[in-house]
C-alpha cells in the first residue's frame, strides 16, 4: 500500500494504492512512451526512427539511371542519409537527389573521405558498383577495391550488383 496526497479543488486528501506503479511518475511516463517495453531495452530514450548512413559509389552511367527511380523513393524517408562519389553525387544532383558529396580515398588530405568515415563506422551500408563488366584477378589498387575491402573489414553491410541494389533499396523504401 503506497500512501497517494491528492489536491482536489483546494482540498488535500490523503489516499492508499495498492500498486505504486499505477501512481509513480516515471511508471505514467512509460505508458505513453512504451520505453520499459522489453522489445526495446536499450533504445529507452529513442523517439525517433534511427537515421541509416548509405554511400552511394555507382560506376556506369546505365547502372545510375537504372537506380535513380528507387533511390528518388528511398529519399524521401526521413530516416536515410545518402553520401556519394563525385560522379555519383553530380548524376544524383542533377536529377534533383540530395546527397553528401564524400572524397574518394585516394584523395588524400580532402575531407570528408571515405577511408576516415569506415574507419569510424558512419557508414550502415555501402552500394559500390563496380564500372567494370567482367571480374578480373588483378593486384591493382582502384578506389573502388578499396571502399569494398574497407566496408567488408570494418563489417559494414555491402552491395556490388544493381539488381540486388534495387531490392535492398526497395525494402528500405518501405
Amino acid at each position: 500500500m503506497v500512501g497517494i496526497i491528492k489536491i482536489s479543488n483546494g482540498t488535500l486528501t490523503l489516499s492508499t494504492e495498492k500498486d505504486i506503479r499505477n501512481v509513480s511518475l516515471f511508471s505514467l511516463l512509460n505508458r505513453q512512451t512504451g520505453d520499459w517495453d522489453k522489445k526495446k531495452y536499450g533504445q529507452a530514450s529513442i523517439i525517433t526512427p534511427r537515421q541509416r548512413h548509405i554511400l552511394l559509389s555507382i560506376g556506369k552511367t546505365e547502372n545510375k539511371k537504372y537506380l535513380l527511380p528507387h533511390i528518388k523513393r528511398l529519399v524521401k524517408k526521413d530516416s536515410v542519409i545518402l553520401y556519394a562519389t563525385e560522379s555519383t553525387h553530380n548524376f544524383l544532383k542533377r536529377n534533383d537527389v540530395l546527397t553528401l558529396y564524400v572524397h574518394k580515398i585516394s584523395e588524400i588530405g580532402k575531407t570528408p573521405n571515405i577511408s576516415e568515415l569506415l574507419t569510424r563506422k558512419v557508414f550502415d551500408m555501402v552500394i559500390n558498383i563496380p564500372t567494370r563488366g567482367q571480374v578480373r584477378a588483378t593486384s591493382e589498387f582502384t578506389d573502388g577495391k578499396l571502399i569494398r575491402k574497407g566496408a567488408v573489414q570494418m563489417g559494414i553491410s555491402l552491395i556490388t550488383d544493381p539488381e540486388v541494389a534495387v531490392e535492398v533499396i526497395g525494402n528500405l523504401s518501405h
